[in-house]
């Protein structure tokens, strides 16, 4: 039986029986009609995975086009197909440029051409949304990994990409981002060029001391860097733009060619000024409410609607040591007994008093086996303590 769930819209019953009939015969079992687009837009909101929309052009109330616009909004996956008995070259591009059409049908339409462009619009859904699943399990994971093995390179660092990227995942939620995986992932690379910087200054950068000029450059280039890395992954380039402006004020006091501000800084970009900031500010002070105070203080530096909404309910989300996972406790474990996906609430060090993993670190299969390791060398103080 094809895979692939199928909204049908029109006004005329008639039409909705036969295409529906059509439908089943080709053993499309999964559809779904309604009648005007108030009603085709209530399924659509209950019905998250539907593949295909087949909409009438000319309907009272909602014209099909403002409707399969309305769905791209939804379901941005969707293949939206326009049905009409009258058709002419300014409503075709009105299709293409307005609701971004798969296909247009006219009416009457026979089976066999209605039934092809039905199975090539649930191909083309499919080819998309693999794609998606290529880019947030299989690339996503990819990343996770690199990020694993530069976490064990320097803790504090990449301790802090993982603090960020959790905030920046809730603050797209609030702020209703279609998809928040190029986020997240925007989000763990921000950190990336870091690794060209001297241990010495990033120690100095982290810790706000005063950098001199050369030590200034290198930290002022971590974006840039990172950026040019990120370009070199295939279908990543705008998360190479979101680190590489990372660093931009909404508002600057001077405007510099080649840099954007306002609106035209990538909204991830924007997001990740506000988490990294606050991130920063928050481990010099160790209380939310003064840092929250700080940056309000700083004007023209943030978008002030983004800010505004990670003031008020991003963090309401988290509780003092913000990385805490909502309804956790602190648990001792020992190291054998450590899965993936807990938290360390406290700094893990060897013997000797050197940094292992920071609080707020995730623990992940490369990070176990690192401990490990360390604890057969007896390198390791214990136990662990960690957040389940």
């Amino acid at each position: 039986m094809p895979n692939g769930k199928i909204l049908l819209v029109d006004d005329e019953p008639r039409i909705l029986a036969s295409l529906t009939r059509s439908l089943n015969e080709y053993n499309y079992s999964d559809v779904q009609v309604a009648k005007e687009g108030e009603e085709a837009i209530s399924i659509l909101k209950k019905t998250k995975d539907l593949a295909l929309i087949v909409s009438d052009y000319h309907m009272p109330g909602m014209k099909g086009i403002d409707l399969l616009m309305y769905a791209q909004k939804i379901n941005p996956d969707i293949t939206r197909v326009i049905l009409t008995g009258v058709a002419d070259l300014n409503m075709a591009i009105d299709a293409v440029n307005r609701a971004n059409v798969f296909r247009l049908l006219l009416k009457p339409c026979p089976t066999e051409t209605f039934i092809a462009v039905v199975d090539a619009g649930i191909r083309q859904y499919q080819l998309v949304t693999s794609e998606r699943i290529l880019l947030t399990k299989t690339l996503g994971g990819s990343v996770k990994i690199l990020m694993d093995i530069l976490s064990a390179l320097n803790p504090e660092i990449f301790a802090r990409a993982n603090r960020v990227r959790s905030l920046s995942s809730e603050l797209a939620k609030v702020l209703g981002l279609d998809q928040t995986w190029d986020v997240e992932l925007s989000a763990l690379l921000s950190q990336i060029g870091t690794v060209t910087v001297p241990q010495d200054t990033l120690e100095k950068w982290q810790k706000g001391e005063m950098l001199d000029e050369n030590e200034q450059m290198m930290v002022q280039a971590i974006p840039q860097i990172g950026s040019r890395w990120i370009k070199n992954i295939p279908r990543l380039e705008h998360i190479a733009e979101a680190v590489k402006y990372q660093d931009c004020n909404y508002n600057p006091s001077e405007k510099i060619n080649g840099i954007p501000e306002g609106d035209e800084i990538p909204i991830i970009s924007r997001i990740l000024k506000i988490v990294n900031d606050y991130d920063t500010q928050y481990q010099k002070t160790q209380d939310i409410e003064m840092t929250l105070v700080e940056l309000k203080n700083s004007k023209g530096i943030y978008d002030e609607h983004i800010l505004n909404e990670f003031r008020s309910k991003v963090l309401n989300m988290v509780s003092g040591v913000y990385f805490k996972p909502k309804g956790a406790e602190e648990r001792i474990f020992s190291i054998d007994q450590l899965e993936p996906g807990m938290t360390f609430s406290k700094n893990v060090y060897d013997n000797q008093g050197r940094l292992i993993v920071v609080g707020g670190t995730e623990v992940s299969e490369v990070l176990k086996i690192r401990l490990i390791n360390f604890s057969r060398s007896h390198l390791l103080r214990q136990p662990m303590i960690v957040y389940k």
